[in-house]
């Protein structure tokens, strides 16, 4: 079986669309979510819900891949990678939602297609990921422990419950919760905001005559004064001149 992670494309709907009604005639839940979030007979409007490229409130942003089976040209899953966690992405969720469709579980392809995702969470620089299951659920664990996942800990339902319920129901993986949480997470990181200043805006002098180091250093620490009144928490200054 020669597996690939792919994007949704044009050349990929009529498998998409197969995978997608086998898998609701089943009556199962459609994990990844992230791939059932549109209707996919409006495509373009499908291919937007794919991925989110900035946060959101309760969102962070994500990548969605679908697995093709190259031998016989067909989907047999998909993986949805988030960028980073939030708080409920720590205990529900983790980096890393993937799904096989019900006709195809039980070939040991939910194990080589984590290991792909893996690859990708790399390309994002994720170097510590977090994956998360029902404690039931012992098919999952075990293609999560054959990508070297460690147990770290695990959530009782009632507390499951009621964090859950804190939290958008668009948030939540359906069917992680009351699980175990394998591999370390990475925290999210601080979003940064942007603001360009110009040198003219912050050092009032039209000129400024430099004869020797001294005069240079005196300038120079002027402006990393000024510099440093303009810097505030969490923000990248871009500098004009």
């Amino acid at each position: 079986m020669d597996l690939q992670l792919v994007k949704m494309g044009p050349e990929y709907r009529e498998m998409a669309e197969d995978m997608l009604r086998e898998w609701k005639a089943s009556g199962e839940a459609i994990i990844p979510s992230a791939i059932d979030q549109a209707d996919i007979h409006d495509f373009p409007a499908y291919l937007d819900s794919l991925e989110l490229t900035e946060a959101v409130p309760g969102l962070v942003p994500d990548s969605t891949f679908f697995c093709l089976d190259k031998e016989r040209n067909i989907l047999v899953g998909a993986i949805n990678i988030r960028h980073y966690l939030n708080d409920h992405l720590l205990k529900f969720g983790g980096h890393i939602g993937d799904g096989v469709r019900p006709s195809e579980r039980r070939k040991g392809i939910a194990t080589r297609m984590i290991a792909l995702g893996l690859e990708e969470c790399k390309k994002l620089g994720i170097t510590r990921v977090l994956m998360t299951c029902k404690k039931e659920n012992t098919g999952s664990a075990k293609s999560i422990m054959n990508n070297g996942g460690i147990l770290e800990n695990e959530i009782e339902k009632e507390e499951a419950k009621i964090i859950a319920a804190e939290q958008p129901a668009h948030v939540a993986e359906t069917g992680n919760y009351g699980g175990e949480t394998i591999a370390p997470a990475t925290p999210a990181p601080k979003v940064k905001r942007k603001k360009t200043v110009s040198i003219k805006s912050i050092n009032n002098a039209t000129t400024w005559q430099l004869e020797n180091e001294a005069d240079v250093k005196k300038y120079v620490a002027e402006l990393e004064k000024k510099l440093m009144n303009t810097l505030e928490e969490d923000t990248i200054i871009n500098i004009e001149f």
